[in-house]
């Protein structure tokens, strides 16, 4: 029994640090407005005018991705000037910048990067800063087989279960989103 006690104590101290973990102050939402912490209540005002056209071609699932898929959604965002690659991957330019997009061997998620010059003002410290702001991307230090190093912003999607085609669309605009907050944010440095 004065196991169990423990068990509930460590349990209840848990929920109550995480809890807390999971509020955002006004500062923390200036600096990271894409952390959904900071987006919950906007997100109920948010809305779709296609989530209830249920006979629209973009509620269809997706459950592997394959290349040709990838390049057909691009295409319908507008990305026309795209390369593919020998390891199932694209090279692209969102917004300008060097973007990749690898989709998984087994169709089942792909990523995108985007690739930013790496200065002295990109420490470690500056990046995980950034990383607590966000779920599904996150930035990284990466050393080039020429020695140079280079800043990765990565966005994930999975697909393992199924997601709507519109939902693949978003994922590129999510990132869009993601590197253009992620400029201002090494800007501001």
């Amino acid at each position: 029994m004065k196991n169990f006690s423990w068990f509930l104590l460590l349990l209840l101290l848990s929920i109550t640090l995480s809890a807390e973990a999971q509020t955002a102050n006004e500062d923390f939402c200036t600096r990271f407005p894409l952390n959904a912490r900071c987006r919950e209540n906007s997100l109920e005002k948010e809305t779709n005018s296609s989530r209830n056209n249920f006979n629209s071609s973009e509620n269809e699932i997706v459950d592997i991705l394959d290349i040709e898929a990838v390049e057909k959604h691009l295409r319908e965002l507008g990305y026309t000037n795209f390369t593919r690659n020998n390891n199932n991957s694209l090279s692209l330019l969102i917004q300008g910048r060097p973007c990749s997009v690898f989709i998984a061997s087994n169709g089942k998620g792909m990523s995108l990067f985007s690739y930013f010059p790496k200065d002295e003002k990109t420490t470690l410290e500056v990046l995980n800063d950034w990383n607590k702001s966000l779920r599904y991307s996150f930035a990284y230090i990466y050393e080039t087989k020429k020695n140079n190093e280079l800043v990765i912003l990565e966005t994930n999607l999975t697909v393992t279960g199924g997601v709507t085609e519109e939902r693949i669309k978003s994922f590129f605009l999510l990132h869009t989103d993601y590197q253009t907050r992620f400029s201002q944010y090494l800007a501001g440095l």
